[in-house]
């Protein structure tokens, strides 16, 4: 069981754990609230945390990378809801944690030919996964 996570079955990690682009959250979750605090980690050259605010739920790809014309049917049909959040735009990828501490977790990502794959795990091993539809080719760094 994860520290910190007692009250989260695991089966509905989906709906805590979700992947950024920019400013843009994509999560299994429809019922996230305006001003809700998210926790992020950047996939920066040591991991970055901070936490930010949701500012609501978009359908646009203004400021919403994953919605753009490439990528919108795949990571709609994939079941996130995206929602912007607060702060300076960014190009990074991240991870975000919705009631959720993300320090009881190990993170991890790799490239598949057309997107990412994004990792948690517990010391009981990978209790979560998302994938983030690129829309284009990219050197596959996945085992």
């Amino acid at each position: 069981m994860l520290a910190g996570c007692a009250s989260v079955p695991q089966g509905a990690l989906e709906q805590h754990i979700g992947w950024l682009h920019g400013n843009c959250l994509a999560i299994k979750n429809p019922d996230i609230g305006v001003s809700e605090k998210i926790r992020l980690v950047s996939f920066d050259q040591k991991p970055v945390y901070r936490t930010v605010l949701i500012t609501g739920r978009t359908n646009s790809a203004d400021g919403c990378h994953a919605l753009s014309d490439d990528r919108r049917q795949v990571n709609l049909s994939a079941g996130y809801y995206f929602y912007r959040i607060d702060g300076e735009p960014s190009d990074n990828f991240a991870l975000g944690f919705a009631d959720l501490d993300p320090t009881d977790f190990t993170l991890a990502y790799c490239m598949t030919s057309e997107g990412i794959v994004f990792s948690a795990y517990s010391p009981g091993g990978q209790v979560w996964d998302g994938y983030y539809y690129l829309g284009y080719e990219s050197s596959a760094t996945c085992e």
